[in-house]
Parts: structure tokens; sequence; C-alpha cells
């Protein structure tokens, strides 16, 4: 199983807000598509995008958005990485 990020079951939630507080001071954009691979490619190598103390849920979240689709079982590695 794979997951990623599903744009048509965000359409209540604006993606751009979910983004752009995910992303580093550095980037800058309002295009999703272009907020999503500055996240992937920048914003997730750096140190404190995963910092200690984060919500379970929100762990998820950055690790899909750093990774753009994952596999569960990878998803479950990370997390437990996170984790531990």
């Amino acid at each position: 199983m794979i997951c990623t990020i599903d744009k048509e079951k965000l359409k209540n939630r604006s993606l751009k807000v979910l983004l752009s507080s995910r992303m580093c001071p550095d980037c800058k954009s309002e295009d999703e598509d272009e907020m999503m691979r500055l996240i992937r490619e920048h914003c997730s190598k750096r140190e404190d995008f995963l910092p200690p103390l984060l919500l379970l849920k929100e762990v998820i979240f950055r690790i899909v958005l750093k990774n753009g689709s994952i596999d569960i079982e990878k998803l479950e590695e990370e997390v437990k990485s996170y984790l531990l």
C-alpha cells in the first residue's frame, strides 16, 4: 500500500495553508505543486523538519510530504525511527 497526499480529500481545507506551515523560512511559493516539491527537496532535509514532540499524525503527514509517496512499511519504519 502506498501513502500519498490526496488533494481531493483535502478540498475542504486549504492545502496551501497546510503546506506553507511546514515550509522552512528559506522557501516561498503560492503554487501547491511547487510547495510540495520544495518541501520534499529542501525543507524536509533540514534538521528541524521533524522536531521532537510532534503529534503522531503530524509526524506521519510530514514523512509523507518528505517522500512524496511512501510504501506503508517504509512509513512505519520512519515513524518508529522518529519515535525512538
